[in-house]
């Protein structure tokens, strides 16, 4: 026996469903540095949103699992009428690219200055990483910001823990923010990548490039901060934890940082403005 229903029940389950994992994001609380220099995104049509991870009532963003099997690997492209460009089958992104997430983004940012140089990293949440080899709830990326004297130097994107970094010259801004572009590498995972001109064809619902509500950390209160590093993320890590922090600095600094002003990937635990 089959249950039809109309279908106005049937959207209305489809948008809950849809809706369920929306939390309300903070407002932006973040140092006047981390703003001024915070990157601009944009999204590949093939990736989710980066939305919050925890909501200001307390609640962690549950995420959205993926099918038993990720989405089959295109074996053929599609042409249409209209364009002669070859277009790749979407992955199947139930849900995470929705308007709505633009709507309840987040983005938190920590930072760690000393002998000139300060190196901002920027978290970003996403609900899934849905690609073509891998799937997986809940997906975590990185950029961090690498200015001297309040001058933007270097500029590092994360790939799962591995980060690239490039001298400022070669990265577009926007004012003072770099652009950047969340898409689906040749590996079949979501990524972040410097964005090239063609990217200023800007494939979000907003046709902006995008810099949602920031936070920095040390302006949040404990309990949310304990719950947005400390809650099981599955494969994904916010590099934002403590250790993981100057680890990373210290690993993927720039060579400037390192020889010429012995820039310290550990000091100040806490920053000056927020002791």
């Amino acid at each position: 026996m089959f249950l039809t229903l109309p279908r106005s029940a049937l959207l209305a389950s489809l948008l809950g469903n849809c809706l369920a994992n929306l939390l309300t994001p903070f407002g932006t609380t973040a140092s006047a540095n981390a703003i001024k220099f915070q990157p601009a995104i944009d999204f590949d049509t093939e990736s989710c949103y980066n939305t919050a991870a925890v909501g200001t009532d307390g609640r962690v963003n549950d995420g959205i699992a993926p099918s038993v099997a990720p989405p089959p690997v295109p074996t053929h492209w599609l042409f249409t009428s209209n364009n002669t460009e070859e277009e790749r089958i979407l992955p199947n992104l139930r849900g995470c690219r929705e308007k709505d997430r633009l709507d309840h983004g987040q983005v938190y940012v920590r930072e760690r200055c000393n002998h000139g140089w300060c190196a901002y990293m920027y978290g970003y949440y996403f609900e899934a990483d849905l690609g073509w080899l891998e799937a997986h709830k809940h997906d975590w990326e990185h950029i961090i910001v690498w200015t001297l004297n309040d001058n933007i130097f270097f500029v590092s994107w994360s790939a799962h823990g591995k980060y690239t970094t490039y001298h400022q010259s070669a990265v577009l801004f926007e004012g003072t923010h770099a652009k950047m572009v969340y898409h689906l590498g040749g590996v079949g995972t979501h990524s972040f990548r410097k964005a090239e001109a063609k990217d200023d064809h800007v494939e979000n619902h907003t046709g902006q490039w995008v810099k949602s509500p920031l936070v920095s950390l040390e302006k949040l209160d404990c309990d949310i901060v304990r719950k947005l590093l400390n809650n099981n993320w599955g494969s994904a890590v916010p590099d934002l934890k403590k250790d993981r922090f100057g680890s990373q600095l210290n690993e993927w600094m720039p060579f400037d940082a390192r020889n010429n002003e012995k820039y310290n990937p550990w000091e100040p635990v806490v920053p000056s403005w927020a002791t």
